[in-house]
């Protein structure tokens, strides 16, 4: 089974295996940008007994099977414009689907594509929405038909396309027959895709997603299921492992331990943060069930599904940001919530921006969470002054209807023109590395110290001009594990050294 969220593995039933960095596209070149616009819309199918992988890198469809083996392969199938495909068949020895496909994406509307299994060619395209739509009250099509297409078999396993349209609302039947698609006055019977039967499922519960008030990637708390035999088990624990066990996908988040003088960043794979830190010249691995976002007391205070955690202290945070009274809403959505953390009289604060809008007006604020040695301090405040220094100071700020640069410390600032870039620290303006300052998102500020995150990988400064990449810093554990494994070696020589002497030595005697 293949499970795809946030990257990409597959699990037989007793072991995983990762499959992200098993992924190659033809024709795209192996940048970040390519290869996180090709995981990012990365989607698994079953057309028969294959195994599809499938994604749209710049509204493009690429698309793969899955044997078994790696690399796998995602091949270009469509050009842009494609919004989705979708209702995957293998019949009489093609792969059929469905694809929003179309110029520009106001005018993509559903079309029927058959495919070679094994070179993923075209070798059959069917408008069917516009088809219909020519057929049925062709006056009321707009830019696109106002119809979309369904593919199914019979209960005689014969393959159909339903095409549901409105202006009016009705309904129409094409039958592949022939190597075509006829317009038919009957119902199939039984109407179905086939279901692909397994031993197991897993299935991926996803949480409320947290947006940073930066560029940084968001955070969803996430939980892995295995459904089997009648019951469901909690797999987030392996699924985390695995996600140590591999190169991490995105950046997500980091902050200073002003208590150890060391750096806590965390990642994200498989929607799970993968955390490190960063001690001297190596990173230490901490498996933590949620994403630590502060430290207080040699404790993390780690951001739960709606909760905020620290020690044996748990409460629970806003579920949204926008209270907008004027309209209805579902209260059981999950929402996205903005959310920061700030540093107040050295205590850590994390805060949950909210809008209200009500009878016309906007009202803007921030719910408080202050650590303390008795657990949170909870406020409400409409005043950013209260919360203490930012920890990502935004690089512009409003003053008197304009934006101006900011000159707090940990501020980025980038000449383009010049290419140079500096990094304020204490009314400093130092130098730093413009490459690496041209694709960081965000800056942390520590003590005299900053993380640069980008979208990939996390850099610490100082030093300016030669940050060190916490990715490309070796595991602690690996550097523990090579000198333990290197004492035996070195003593298994020299018992083999002093044999040899011996043997030497005894031949020379008895001569």
């Amino acid at each position: 089974m293949l499970v795809e969220n946030d990257g990409l593995f597959a699990y037989n039933g007793s072991e995983f295996q990762d499959l992200t960095w098993k992924l190659e596209a033809e024709e795209l070149p192996y940048e970040d940008g390519d290869f996180l616009s090709i995981v990012d819309t990365l989607e698994v199918a079953n057309a028969g007994n294959l195994t599809l992988i499938y994604s749209y890198p710049y509204d493009e469809l690429y698309m793969g099977v899955y044997n078994g083996s790696v690399p796998i392969t995602l091949r270009p199938v469509l050009p842009n414009y494609v919004g989705y495909a979708r209702d995957f068949l293998f019949y009489n020895g093609s792969i059929f689907l469905v694809v929003n496909y179309g110029s520009v994406p106001h005018s993509a509307s559903d079309s029927v594509f058959r495919l070679d299994p094994k070179t993923l060619n075209v070798t059959g395209e069917w408008g069917l929405s516009w088809e219909a739509r020519d057929t049925i009250a062709p006056e009321n099509a707009g830019i696109t038909p106002y119809a979309w297409v369904n593919l199914g078999l019979d209960n005689k396993n014969r393959l159909w396309a339903r095409v549901d349209m409105i202006f009016p609302n009705t309904t129409v039947y094409y039958l592949y027959h022939n190597g075509d698609f006829e317009l038919k006055n009957e119902t199939p019977e039984g109407f179905h895709i086939p279901e692909v039967k397994a031993p197991f499922d897993i299935a991926v519960e996803d949480g409320i997603r947290y947006e940073p008030l930066s560029f940084l990637p968001e955070y969803t708390p996430t939980r892995y299921f295995l459904i089997a035999n009648g019951t469901k088990r909690d797999i987030t624990k392996e699924v985390l492992k695995l996600a140590y066990s591999s190169r991490p996908l995105k950046s997500l988040y980091g902050f200073w331990s002003w208590e150890k003088n060391e750096w806590v960043v965390s990642f994200r794979m498989y929607n799970l943060p993968v955390v490190y830190r960063v001690s001297g010249k190596c990173r230490e691995a901490l498996y933590i069930d949620g994403l630590p976002i502060a430290e207080y007391n040699d404790s993390y205070v780690l951001l739960g599904n709606g909760t905020l955690s620290w020690r044996n202290y748990t409460v629970e945070t806003p579920r949204k940001t926008y209270y907008w009274l004027d309209y209805q809403e579902d209260e059981n959505v999950y929402h996205h919530v903005w959310v920061q953390v700030y540093r107040k009289n050295d205590h850590p604060l994390v805060a949950f921006l909210w809008e209200i809008r009500q009878n016309g007006t906007t009202t803007e604020g921030f719910t408080a969470y202050e650590l303390t040695d008795e657990g949170f301090k909870i406020f409400n405040t409409t005043d950013e002054r209260e919360l203490g220094k930012n920890l990502i100071p935004p690089r512009y700020i409003p003053v008197n209807g304009e934006y101006i640069p900011n000159n707090e410390t940990g501020t980025l600032q980038i000449d383009h023109e010049n290419n140079t870039a500096f990094i304020i620290n204490n009314g400093r303006r130092i130098p730093i590395s413009y490459a690496l300052a041209d694709k960081t998102e965000a800056v942390v500020v520590g003590n005299n110290t900053f993380l640069l995150i980008t979208w990939r990988d996390a850099y610490i400064v100082p030093p300016y001009y030669e940050p060190l990449s916490v990715l490309g810093l070796p595991l602690c554990s690996d550097l523990n594990t090579g000198m333990r494994e290197n004492i035996p070696k070195i003593s298994v020589l020299a018992v083999v050294a002093v044999i040899l002497v011996g043997i030497i030595l005894w031949r020379l005697e008895t001569r």
